[in-house]
């Protein structure tokens, strides 16, 4: 469920005057108050718009995740125009809709959001929707959402994978007929699924909070999910069944590195197959639609961005160690000019490669885009050798868009070294979480 509110109740006042009475009346605004209007094309169906903010590039489907509560349905609506992120939330549900009811999320060509209720519910359903008061709050409070494990693969080196636990444990590189995945050293692939009750989009670039049970205590940390390839839907064997729940926001896929010391890496590598596991909302608020523009004297952007191949721009990822996952979604989704990657890690096993790696990795498969610099390879290794440094970072010439993700040295570094080679601080973007 949604997390404490964020406001002091104790500061509101009865006539919404003064600095905490304006807070209150902004975290309680209806959608009347935002612009937002609602209607029902037919008996199933609602349809929220809001001319005057949402528009194709602000308004996608990737914007919008749901949950359904026992009295309750949410909307998170994150703005990509470095608007606050909207909840819409109706607190008390129509008689005709119940917690078990489904309801699907569409955008459409207007920029509208489409509300699609399941026929077993009443005829009146859409009506009685639009005539429940929903309540709007800005800048809500982190809800998180339960989850499944649906699969998790851990990398041999695992202590959890020399154990062995017979069944419960998927190991890679056991079991015949099943796609090899190729996962890192010390690192497994964990895949979760949530009920008909919730969707999470994640944009590409944003991240959430992966909350676990460890002893009596719940801990958590941010990870940034992985497309889910159709390596790894084979390997699952479920291929038809887990395609549309991920196309609904149903299906999340982590790489995980695990750390003995971690705080919280342990107790996800004890997961098994069913246990369950809390996802936050999204979080992010970089538009990776509209980045490109940073580079070409175009203001304000086109309110329809032009395909990012078409503006002709190059893209440097610059990923230490497990730092590339976030990279993973740009690479898959984004059809750039030229994409050079180069991979920062201590050994040859250590480097990316196979089935948990995206569709689309051809863009950066040829000797000259795909770059591994090792720390400490052993005598065998034939490529680059060193740490993140201004002889291995490539050429650039100031134009490149520049995404760096790692562990904080490493970013810290990498910040210094690009400022020092004079590259634009608008066209460098460092991944959080």
């Amino acid at each position: 469920p949604p997390g404490p509110s964020t406001l002091d109740d104790e500061d509101s006042n009865e006539d919404g005057k003064g600095a905490a009475g304006e807070m209150n009346a902004l975290a309680h605004s209806t959608l009347v108050s935002h612009n937002i209007s609602a209607i029902t094309p037919s008996s199933h169906s609602v349809l929220l718009s809001c001319p005057s903010h949402w528009n194709k590039r602000t308004m996608r489907i990737e914007c919008i995740s749901h949950s359904i509560g026992e009295t309750s349905l949410r909307l998170l609506v994150k703005m990509m125009d470095g608007r606050s992120p909207l909840e819409l939330k109706w607190d008390h549900l129509p008689s005709s809709f119940t917690p078990s009811s489904s309801v699907a999320l569409n955008v459409d060509d207007d920029a509208r959001i489409r509300l699609d209720f399941c026929h077993t519910s009443s005829d009146v359903i859409g009506q009685e929707f639009v005539t429940t008061r929903c309540a709007v709050r800005e800048r809500p409070a982190l809800a998180y959402h339960e989850a499944r494990v649906l699969r998790i693969l851990h990398h041999p080196s695992l202590p959890s994978a020399k154990g062995g636990k017979g069944d419960e444990m998927e190991v890679e590189g056991e079991g015949a007929g099943r796609a090899p995945m190729f996962l890192l050293r010390s690192s497994l692939l964990l895949i979760v699924e949530t009920d008909e009750s919730a969707t999470l989009r994640v944009p590409i670039g944003h991240h959430v909070e992966l909350r676990v049970r460890k002893g009596a205590s719940l801990v958590s940390r941010p990870y940034t999910p992985v497309p889910v390839t159709a390596e790894m839907r084979r390997w699952m064997g479920e291929e038809e069944e887990v395609a549309p729940k991920e196309s609904a926001g149903r299906v999340l896929a982590f790489f995980i590195k695990i750390y003995d010391d971690g705080v919280v890496t342990p107790a996800i590598e004890r997961l098994k197959r069913d246990d369950l596991v809390h996802i936050s909302d999204p979080i992010g608020s970089i538009d990776f639609s509209t980045l490109p523009y940073l580079s070409i004297t175009v203001s304000p952007p086109p309110p329809v961005p032009s395909p990012i191949n078409e503006l002709k721009r190059d893209v440097v990822c610059l990923a230490g160690g497990t730092g590339i996952t976030p990279m993973l979604g740009v690479i898959k989704e984004r059809g750039w000019k030229r994409c050079r990657l180069i991979a920062y890690n201590k050994k040859e096993e250590d480097t990316p490669r196979g089935g948990w790696m995206p569709e689309g990795m051809d863009m950066v498969s040829s000797s000259d885009r795909l770059v591994h610099v090792l720390s400490a390879a052993d005598n065998s290794w034939k490529g680059v050798r060193g740490r993140i440094g201004r002889e291995n970072m490539g050429e650039l010439t100031g134009s490149e868009i520049v995404f760096v993700c790692g562990p904080d040295g490493f970013v810290q570094e990498a910040a210094r070294l690009l400022q020092e080679s004079g590259h634009p601080t608008d066209l460098v973007h460092v991944f959080q979480g």
